[in-house]
């Protein structure tokens, strides 16, 4: 049985004939008839009624018809997917991300890429949002996973720019520092401009600290390891702070924010692959918005203590 006796069977069951079909197809009446004879001979019966007005199809070929017109649509779908393989093989793509996103988000995205697209090669180059939008906008970036605002419209920029977008994680923002700095806060780190996290700083934080200094240690991870070092309080992601906010090594001030910092996926439609896109569209957002409780640590046995001491 070959796939285009069945193609002419088909067409011969929508345009109800066999001179009608030829005429569809483009073949002569004779390479109809043809196909379907040797779909007949192949099968064992008769499937059309040649001898009736219109040309019907027989009890057996009605049998036939929609396991053909299944088959042929798996066929169908088995080339596109092809191609699109095939398209996505060639491909050599520009990932861009912004500082933020490079340290937390990264790691776990080009993950999930080499699953989406594993024949796909990625290039990472890091910017701010502003320039990455206008980036994806002309083409020299093909990807973007870019940071804001919850409440602000970036959904509806991307949609400005002609590019497509997801969000893909949505989370909380915390004031941390050492019990000591969280306690008497002197001094407030902040990442560098159009940094998110600056920003909302900026917004919800220092008029509310008005005695405290401001010191610019540039990016995330700097802010983090300043924290970490006593220097001051600073703005950072659930996800940068989780483990240390359980472990006691740092805490939350009283201070708190109503927004929520999104991380969004980005793409120009013109081009990021087809197969790819189709993959990014159905992606769904993960929710960290919960920071978590520090955990409580249980007091030392006074007997096991020398013990434990001489074991370290």
């Amino acid at each position: 049985m070959e796939l285009r006796w069945l193609e002419t069977f088909v067409m011969v069951s929508r345009q109800g004939g066999l001179s009608a079909a030829a005429e569809a197809m483009g073949y002569a009446r004779s390479t109809v008839t043809g196909h379907i004879q040797s779909l007949e001979r192949s099968l064992g019966a008769q499937l059309v009624d040649r001898r009736s007005p219109g040309q019907p199809l027989t009890a057996a070929g009605a049998a036939l018809i929609e396991h053909a017109e299944a088959i042929l649509a798996q066929v169908d779908r088995a080339r596109t997917m092809v191609a699109r393989a095939e398209e996505d093989r060639n491909h050599s793509l520009v990932l861009g991300a912004n500082s933020s996103v490079c340290v937390y988000r990264l790691p776990s995205f080009l993950r999930l890429l080499g699953r989406l697209a594993p024949n796909v090669r990625f290039e990472v180059e890091a910017d701010s949002t502003r320039e990455l939008l206008e980036r994806v906008e002309s083409g020299s970036v093909d990807i973007a996973l870019v940071t804001g605002l919850l409440e602000q419209s970036r959904p509806s920029q991307a949609r400005e720019r002609g590019a497509l977008h997801r969000t893909l994680w949505e989370e909380e923002v915390v004031m941390v520092g050492t019990r000591e700095a969280a306690t008497h806060p002197r001094k407030v780190l902040l990442t560098g401009p159009g940094c998110v996290y600056r920003e909302l700083t900026e917004q919800d934080f220092l008029s509310r600290m008005p005695e405290a200094d401001v010191l610019q240690v540039g990016t995330l991870e700097g802010v983090k390891s300043a924290v970490l070092a006593g220097l001051g309080v600073g703005l950072l992601p659930v996800v940068a702070v989780k483990s240390l906010l359980l472990q006691g090594h740092l805490v939350q001030t009283p201070l708190r924010s109503r927004h929520k910092v999104i991380t969004d996926v980005v793409w120009n439609p013109g081009t990021c692959p087809s197969g790819l896109e189709a993959q990014l569209l159905r992606l769904q957002p993960v929710s960290e918005l919960d920071p978590p409780a520090p955990a409580r640590r249980p007091a030392a046995r006074p007997a096991l203590a020398p013990a434990l001491a001489a074991v370290g």
